[in-house]
């Protein structure tokens, strides 16, 4: 895993999101340990969110519905928590404050180049 490639990530959210990204990371989900971040690591919201995804997976499966997909949102009281599921273990939490994004760069720009990138650096 190249690191730096991830670090890199940030930097090409933060230009294209300006104020609109709060805080990021990505971790590995069975560890629970962050990988690289923006603002700061986030040790609650990556155990926090490692469980809820497989509470998500869990629930979907039990209930005969697909799996999550490469990504999805969850929409909290004046933010937006944006998950990628780049592998079964690597995932990228983003935080995005909505009313300072533009949501079609966010969902047609940002995610599909921060999901390019993470590919290169996992390669």
């Amino acid at each position: 895993m190249d690191t730096a490639l991830l670090d890199g990530v940030w930097v090409d959210v933060k230009n294209f999101l300006k104020d609109g990204l709060v805080d990021g990371t990505f971790w590995d989900k069975d560890t629970g340990m962050p990988i690289s971040s923006h603002v700061k690591s986030r040790d609650d919201f990556v155990a926090l969110f490692s469980q809820f995804i497989d509470q998500v997976e869990n629930t979907l499966s039990s209930s005969g519905m697909p799996g999550l997909g490469e990504f999805f949102t969850v929409s909290l009281h004046d933010i937006l928590v944006i998950v990628i599921k780049h592998s079964d273990k690597i995932f990228q939490g983003m935080v995005i404050d909505p009313n300072k994004t533009n949501m079609g760069i966010l969902y047609n720009v940002v995610l599909p180049k921060s999901i390019e990138k993470t590919k290169q650096a996992m390669a």
